[in-house]
């Protein structure tokens, strides 16, 4: 089970989860889903910002599909906090090389959420400050992830694919040699939808162990506390390990996407846990299919085969 995850983790989860049945109303009177406790947050840098931008924009999107009466009050709630923390990025990022500045991102931002537009509209007004965002992140702080995508054109498929190494190896007994580890994480795309991001971890040499029913890993980003995953050996030559539920990929995603760095502790056979150094700034991935598309995509496909 998770043993503890990253504060910037639980905000996203709770964004993520602000239109389910169980998210608490904000007030007992308006009876809207609750927006993220974006009062107790504190942003670290320009790229919590961008994540945090990115999740409150989608928090909003969802009001105007589902709940119109709820979108004025996300409106305020959301403009109040970010607005002013947009505006303090030419001056509060320290990085020489950053070109981009914040009239964009306040123009895209603001734009998004503009009162008595259609949901259709607001959905490619949030995928353009996706864009910039992106552009930001880009430019004020780069990342060594790769990125490769991969077309199945007989299944119709794209996959997406991310890659980062680590900077250290790891030494191994014979007959292995040495093993670099590497975080992958990978989203599909077919007929249009975007599907979550699933990550992994996989060694270039050795073995990889855990009891025959599953365990967990260990790991740390920038200076939270120790993150556990649980989840299993999945490959036939040993050497990758997955999470093994939606909860635990979506918090390992989440706190890989929200950090500068991580220490990953994989267990190899004979010897023993090995604590692999990442790079993680800069990642930055498609944006899921929003729940509300994806049934409307889902229906309009039954509708055409019927």
């Amino acid at each position: 089970m998770i043993k503890k995850i990253t504060y910037a983790s639980a905000m996203l989860l709770a964004a993520s989860a602000s239109f389910s049945a169980s998210a608490a109303p904000k007030t007992t009177a308006s009876k809207c889903p609750a927006t993220m406790d974006v009062d107790s947050v504190e942003i670290r840098d320009g790229q919590q910002l961008m994540i945090l931008t990115k999740a409150a924009l989608e928090n909003y999107e969802m009001a105007v599909a589902k709940d119109a009466k709820c979108v004025s009050m996300y409106r305020e709630t959301y403009r109040a906090k970010y607005l002013p923390e947009l505006k303090k990025l030419d001056t509060g990022t320290s990085e020489p090389l950053v070109k981009l500045k914040t009239a964009p991102l306040l123009a895209a931002f603001e734009n998004a959420m503009q009162p008595d537009v259609e949901i259709k509209e607001t959905n490619s007004r949030v995928d353009a400050y996706y864009a910039v965002a992106n552009a930001y992140l880009e430019t004020a702080m780069p990342g060594k992830w790769k990125v490769a995508e991969d077309n199945d054109e007989m299944r119709g498929e794209k996959t997406y694919l991310y890659t980062l190494e680590s900077e250290d190896v790891a030494k191994l007994s014979p007959p292995y040699k040495e093993a670099k580890a590497t975080i992958l994480v990978m989203q599909k795309e077919k007929e249009g939808v975007i599907s979550d991001p699933k990550i992994m971890y996989y060694v270039s040499d050795g073995q990889l162990t855990l009891p025959v029913e599953g365990g967990e890993i260990a790991a740390k980003y920038d200076d939270d506390g120790i993150s556990r995953y649980n989840g299993k050996i999945c490959s036939d030559d040993n050497r990758s390990f997955c999470p093994d539920l939606a909860i635990y990929q979506l918090f390992a995603y989440l706190d890989v996407r929200s950090s500068h760095k991580a220490i990953i502790e994989l267990p190899f056979y004979i010897d023993g846990r090995y604590q692999y150094h990442f790079k993680t700034t800069g990642l930055i991935t498609r944006r899921t299919t929003p729940d509300y598309l994806l049934q409307k995509k889902q229906e309009n496909r039954k509708f055409i085969n019927e």
